[in-house]
Order: structure tokens, then sequence, then C-alpha cells
């Protein structure tokens, strides 16, 4: 139902989304989308099809992609990469220069947990929404804004009243 509704409904509910998750402020504000084809396309006939529930791209450019897994299985993030990775590969033509990439984001809902907490977390709430990005890891500074995945989890138990 929801994949149903952000795709066909008026696109201010995946801009919405989007602001949601991202936590834009005002200047950064998404204003716009572009609904794409789910398809990542493959170059090679023998390479990895893959299909993504909800993909677009907003006025600067920028592409995200939107998925809803029910079975959470210790692959799923393999998956993840390698479907951020299409997503950010599909930007490029024969010829382009690397600095026209634009970000590309992942978002991942997902019905159960991917990470068990670490033993340094005392809030389990911080497990709900979780934002990863490429940063070095002793100096913490980001080697790009052009990567990021966001997961959702345990969705239906903490967002779905009554289950």
């Amino acid at each position: 139902m929801f994949l149903t509704r952000i795709t066909r409904e008026p696109k201010n509910l995946v801009i919405n989304f989007l602001n949601a998750v991202l936590e834009t402020d005002e200047e950064n504000r998404i204003t716009e989308v572009t609904i794409l084809n789910p398809y990542n396309e493959r170059e090679f006939e023998n390479a990895k099809l893959s299909i993504v529930d909800v993909k677009v791209r907003d006025e600067s450019g920028r592409y995200y992609q939107i998925e809803i897994q029910l079975s959470v299985a210790p692959w799923l993030s393999g998956r993840m990469l390698h479907n951020w990775a299409a997503l950010y590969h599909s930007q490029m033509e024969k010829g382009e220069a690397y600095d026209s990439l634009k970000p590309a984001i992942s978002i991942w809902i997902l019905d159960g947990v991917l990470f068990a907490p670490s033993e340094e977390a005392s809030d389990t709430d911080a497990y709900l929404h979780l934002a990863f990005e490429a940063r070095e890891r002793s100096l913490g500074f980001r080697m790009t804004r052009d990567f990021g995945i966001h997961m959702f989890l345990n969705v239906a138990r903490n967002f779905v009243p009554n289950l």
C-alpha cells in the first residue's frame, strides 16, 4: 500500500518522506522529484539485475531509492551496497567526468533488525533509524557527501499500532 501511494499519489508524498528522512532544513529542502525507472540496468548480459521499489531524482540532480524489505537476512547489507552502487553508477555516461556525479541516497524500511545493538548503546531507540556515511575512522571527516544509506528497523513493531 505504501509503495502504491508513494508512486501514484502527488509527488508531495515522496518529497515529504525524503525531507523527513533526511531531516532537511528549509534551505536544503527538496521541492521537486522525478519518478525514475525502478530497474537498475545491467551493463553485461550475465550481470545481476536489481529492481528497487521507488527510484527518484530531485531538482538538484540527487538520486534516491526507497526499498521495503520484509525479510531481514545477514546478506541484506551486501544487497544494500549493491543497489546503492548501481544507483550511483547509473549516472555515468561514457566520457563523463567523475565530478559530474551527484549524491545517491538509499533508504531501506525493514521489518526486523539487521544489526544487534552494541553494548555501548544505552538507547535502543537510536537503532530505529540508522544513517550510514563514508567517514574517516579516526578523524571523522567525510570522504564524500555522495554516499548515504538510511535504515528504519522494526517498522511494523515500532510504528504500526496494535501489532
